[in-house]
């Protein structure tokens, strides 16, 4: 299996000014308004730059013929019937979508019950989300998923409905797909994000939110959209039409969709955040650390928290930081629900 290790010398490191010599990538000289005030922020802002998406990066190749996408985002189905049962128009598409990067994004979510539980829903205080895509900088090889990982219905081993670790290429895995004759059946690539340090970004967070005196339930995750992609004939089953929803239906049901589809889960394609886990002597990022992109996006995203937005957080709300906006501060605990 290659390895997962970046070389250090093909390492883009942002750096706060550019050394570009062009001189349009020069900053601008620094501008003193004639009647400047002596108003300083509480949490000044480092202006680093906010990094983008490479603009080689095919964004309409995400779209196939013949496609859905999960209403969660993270998983694109096709049955196109040339894929599963053509082994080369199989493999280039494998080869194809495995070098697009998944989009790691980042969700901070803030409610509070208004009046308890018993008389409706949670209020939403603040619901923001962040793209961490530009700092996927280098991976994409396909590969076999290691052993332990991989899953199929065709080979031994049996766990929960499906087989597992029968080893093979992956054309040899293509050509078992291709030749087999269930009425359902599916080819599973994975997008995986690795050695990404959600636990400290989660601390920092956490910690930030807490000094606005929010008091309310807050829900810090990663998910990874664009994560899955699905070649399959057959029914889909309930999960992958409309996964947002499926907590509200029977497992059992959704199994049973499951069991009934050949299932091979073997291919991935790996995008490292950096070479090695977090703690790692020589630990070297693909773009960023997480704690320079943290006081990147720390401050706008305090902005957005206390201004109770729910949305995107991007560069328009970066570029605000930047100039000088800033919310109000809370002048008493807030996310907490009516008084009895």
């Amino acid at each position: 299996m290659p390895s997962s290790k970046l070389s250090p010398s093909e390492l883009p490191v942002p750096t706060p000014t550019s050394s570009n010599s062009d001189p349009s990538a020069e900053p601008p000289p620094q501008y003193t308004p004639l009647h400047a005030t002596s108003q300083q922020h509480s949490h000044p802002f480092k202006p680093h730059p906010a990094p983008t998406p490479p603009s080689t990066i095919p964004f309409q190749s995400y779209q196939l013929p013949h496609s859905t996408l999960s209403l969660d985002k993270t998983t694109t189905t096709t049955s196109s019937s040339d894929l599963t049962s053509d082994v080369p128009a199989l493999l280039s598409l494998l080869q194809a979508q495995a070098a697009l990067p998944p989009k790691p994004l980042v969700r901070i979510k803030g409610s509070h019950s208004e009046y308890g539980a018993a008389y409706g829903p949670d209020k939403i205080d603040f619901d923001v989300v962040l793209n961490v895509m530009p700092l996927l900088r280098q991976g994409g090889s396909l590969q076999v998923m290691p052993g332990e990982d991989q899953a199929s219905s065709t080979g031994k081993g049996e766990k929960n409905g499906v087989m597992g670790d029968n080893g093979g290429s992956l054309e040899e895995w293509a050509r078992r797909f291709c030749a087999d004759d269930a009425e359902s059946k599916s080819f599973v690539l994975e997008r995986k994000v690795t050695n990404w340090d959600t636990e400290y970004l989660e601390g920092q967070i956490r910690t930030m939110i807490a000094s606005t005196k929010y008091q309310g339930k807050l829900t810090v995750t990663f998910p990874i959209a664009h994560s899955k992609v699905v070649i399959r004939t057959g029914t889909a089953s309930i999960s992958e039409k409309a996964s947002s929803w499926i907590g509200k239906l029977s497992p059992k049901k959704d199994s049973a969709f499951k069991e009934s589809t050949r299932q091979y889960a073997v291919a991935q394609s790996l995008w490292p955040y950096a070479n090695i886990p977090a703690g790692g002597q020589g630990r070297q990022y693909a773009a960023q650390s997480e704690q320079e992109w943290w006081e990147v996006w720390k401050e706008p995203v305090r902005n957005a928290v206390l201004g109770k937005k729910q949305g995107w957080v991007s560069a328009e709300e970066w570029m605000e930081c930047a100039m000088g906006e800033r919310a109000a501060e809370m002048e008493k605990a807030w996310g907490v629900g009516q008084q009895w």
